[in-house]
């Protein structure tokens, strides 16, 4: 009996100490890949408690066999319990994948090959992408268009599309890109394009490849750095102010909308103006302040308080408006209002009024420029675009037209 149970012990005590070198589960699970830019993501699970080694081996056939993993190149020894690893390929090909449990103090393999959980039935494709390339780009002004011009290179006979884009400023960096207009999708193979904008105006373009991954901004490679226009008759350049009238009604503002130089309606009027005192009359009103300062005082107070501006409010139904034209740039413009960068959404909105576009956009557009013109202080440029935007607005504009007519009332001569 003795005998029996010291037999039975050391059967115990022996497997005991084999059961030491066992793994639960001597295989991974659910193993997976993604490609992409020739590199391979493969992912598995781990067994439960899992405190062993991995090895990756790589085939360009299946990993199905225990003679096929010999035959198959070991990529890697994983040593933390890694549950993925990247593989990076130089080649193209078709690659399968095997992940094998290692014992960490022996080294030996437990080659246990079940599809699906440790090895790859499908193949993980690695092929030569398609590279577009611009490697130039020609803008020139003719009599009443202009001409666009760029050459390319590509690696293989699939095609692609270019994007053209239009700026009254250098497109140099990605901020000027969201504020410039696209005004053309082509094919990469068309190598030219007729652009006729607005005339007198100067305009700068870029082209970039459709989808591409990393913008590059390379003058005189995708960008133009020398500004072009075409000639036109009775058109004025954006450069004068116009602090001297105000329009009554408003105008027109398609043709020249921030000079308004080319107004043409009968009721502007450069009247009233700014006062102009002369020197006599500047004594008299200061030896007044001196006699009279607590009138004065009161009477300046009470303008700053008009004077208050105020806050920028989008219209009502400004998140369920939706545009067919231009609506990534109008989009962008209202982001950018929205995180009050003022100026980056002056710059799309005023870009926009340059192009054909519909009628209720237009208003849409001039409200906004004429509340971004209000809080630079520019008060008569936004009196003019809240004008237009009145008949479309009029709850809106309103309240702005009474703060405008308040600031800049008692500065003119009546």
């Amino acid at each position: 009996m003795k005998k029996l149970i010291i037999i039975i012990t050391l059967l115990l005590f022996i497997l005991n100490l084999n059961s030491q070198e066992i793994i639960d589960a001597p295989f991974i699970s659910n193993i997976s890949f993604e490609v992409s830019n020739a590199k391979v993501l493969i992912q598995w699970e781990n067994p439960s408690n899992f405190d062993q080694y991995l090895t990756i081996y790589r085939s360009n056939s299946i990993i199905d066999t225990n003679p096929k993993i010999f035959t198959s190149q070991k990529i890697a020894v994983l040593k933390k319990q890694e549950e993925k690893y990247t593989d990076t390929l130089e080649s193209e090909g078709s690659y399968y994948y095997s992940v094998i449990i290692t014992n960490k103090n022996t080294n030996n393999d437990y080659i246990v090959l079940i599809p699906y959980r440790n090895y790859t039935l499908k193949p993980a494709v690695i092929q030569k992408e398609d590279f577009f390339t611009i490697k130039s780009l020609k803008v020139s002004s003719k009599n009443s268009y202009i001409d666009i011009n760029w050459d390319y290179e590509k690696s293989s006979e699939t095609s692609t599309k270019v994007l053209i884009y239009r700026n009254i400023n250098p497109i140099e960096n990605d901020k000027i890109l969201q504020s410039s207009i696209k005004i053309a999708t082509l094919n990469i193979e068309s190598k030219s394009y007729i652009d006729v904008p607005l005339p007198n105006i100067t305009y700068y373009y870029a082209i970039f490849v459709e989808n591409e991954k990393e913008k590059k901004f390379i003058s005189d490679i995708n960008i133009s750095t020398n500004p072009v226009m075409i000639r036109g008759e009775d058109f004025t350049l954006k450069n004068f102010s116009i602090d001297y009238f105000i329009p009554l009604p408003l105008l027109s503002i398609k043709n020249d909308p921030v000079t308004g130089k080319s107004f043409v309606d009968p009721q502007v009027m450069f009247n009233p103006k700014k006062i102009d005192y002369t020197k006599k009359t500047k004594e008299i009103i200061e030896d007044d302040k001196l006699l009279y300062k607590d009138i004065y005082y009161n009477y300046e107070q009470e303008l700053k308080s008009k004077y208050n501006l105020l806050e920028a409010n989008i219209l009502n139904n400004e998140v369920i408006f939706e545009t067919e034209d231009y609506k990534n740039e109008y989009k962008n413009a209202i982001i950018y209002f929205n995180n009050k960068e003022y100026d980056l959404a002056l710059n799309i909105f005023e870009n926009l009024t340059l192009e054909l576009i519909p009628e209720n956009l237009l208003n849409r557009i001039s409200y906004y420029i004429g509340l971004l013109y209000y809080l630079k202080g520019n008060f008569y440029l936004s009196y003019i675009y809240l004008n237009y935007s009145y008949e479309s607005f009029k709850k809106e504009v309103e309240p702005y037209l009474n703060s405008i007519y308040a600031i800049i009332f008692e500065k003119l001569e009546r």
